[in-house]
């Protein structure tokens, strides 16, 4: 993984429209960005500050202590339509990246959650094992194979750099 590199000083506070109207200001924006490291296998923006038990990020934003991925969602998308709540489309609860967000009913951000549990192959076709499975935070699990399979190719990036 690597810092998010691209936070830029913004200096002022100045508002931004978004899309819906929504009014943000940038410095939110650049506060997710810098608060956040990418992870390059899932592309998730997984956050690095704080978070609460169930492995959410939390930020303080406006004086309030609020969910990370719903400041993220709505300083780079707009406003979270009333009564929909933000599904994490990664099933990585950490994650603030918007383009992995989609605001759904409680309900399907329920039943898919279940149904995520379910699955028996990770995305690249592994079997969902015990064995085979890792959870490295509250909420994100990793497959072992892909895992491996990511260290490889990076390790022989850093062997071919040096020579």
């Amino acid at each position: 993984m690597r810092l998010v590199s691209f936070w830029v000083y913004l200096g002022q506070r100045d508002p931004q429209i978004l899309e819906g109207g929504a009014v943000m200001t940038a410095t939110a924006q650049a506060r997710i960005k810098q608060s956040s490291t990418v992870n390059e296998q899932t592309e998730c923006w997984e956050w690095a500050k704080g978070r609460d038990r169930d492995g959410y990020g939390r930020i303080k934003f406006h004086g309030k202590h609020r969910a990370a991925h719903r400041v993220a969602y709505e300083a780079f998308r707009g406003p979270i339509p009333e009564g929909l709540h933000i599904d994490h489309l990664c099933r990585t609860r950490h994650c603030v990246n918007p383009a992995h967000m989609e605001p759904v009913t409680n309900l399907v951000n329920i039943r898919r959650g279940f149904e995520a549990r379910l699955k028996t192959h990770c995305k690249n076709g592994h079997p969902r094992t015990s064995d085979n499975t890792y959870q490295y935070t509250p909420g994100s699990k990793a497959c072992r194979e892909c895992r491996k399979a990511v260290c490889a190719r990076y390790n022989a990036s850093q062997r071919q750099a040096a020579s």
